[in-house]
């Protein structure tokens, strides 16, 4: 009896198993496509190694993905792997910073949203050194538009408006 008894919680268990493999199921994540796709793209490799995943608008959104979605590993686990998407996304946006200083003002802005202080920090330094390089060009160019902008009022004031200056 005891055999039987044991024989059909086991079936039970089994039965009700295969039902649960058999019902559907579905992750709804309120995010872009893209943005899921890059994601899933990371579980599968554990890495930012396709040319999706490393677009600044993704990694942006990454970023903040990882900030949403981060728990903090369990006690029993040994996987560091919780935090690993935010660590690979920071070095991916230094990376991007390092390349391409005209970005400074986007990596900036995902680096404040998503509480990456070190970032943020970088991406203002990047973007006020940008700034005053801009500013020493626009001072120089300034005085070329300054003499471009005298000229029609000397032309003003010599009664030579309208009239072509070789002619």
């Amino acid at each position: 009896m005891v055999k039987s008894s044991s024989a059909r919680s086991t079936t039970t268990t089994v039965a009700t198993d295969c039902e649960a493999r058999l019902t559907p199921r579905t992750l709804q994540l309120p995010e872009p496509s893209s943005v899921v796709l890059a994601f899933l793209q990371y579980l599968y490799t554990l890495s930012l190694c396709t040319p999706l995943q490393l677009e600044l608008p993704i990694l942006s959104s990454l970023l903040l993905f990882s900030k949403t979605y981060n728990h903090p590993p369990s006690q029993d686990t040994q996987d560091s792997d919780s935090g690993n998407l935010r660590a690979l996304v920071v070095h991916a946006l230094h990376e991007t910073l390092s390349r391409d200083p005209s970005k400074a003002p986007a990596i900036y802005e995902a680096a404040t949203l998503g509480g990456c202080t070190a970032l943020q920090i970088r991406a203002l330094k990047a973007l006020m050194g940008n700034s005053r390089n801009l500013g020493g060009q626009q001072q120089q160019g300034g005085g070329v538009g300054q003499q471009q902008q005298a000229e029609p009022m000397a032309r003003q004031g010599s009664g030579l408006q309208g009239k072509p200056l070789f002619a």
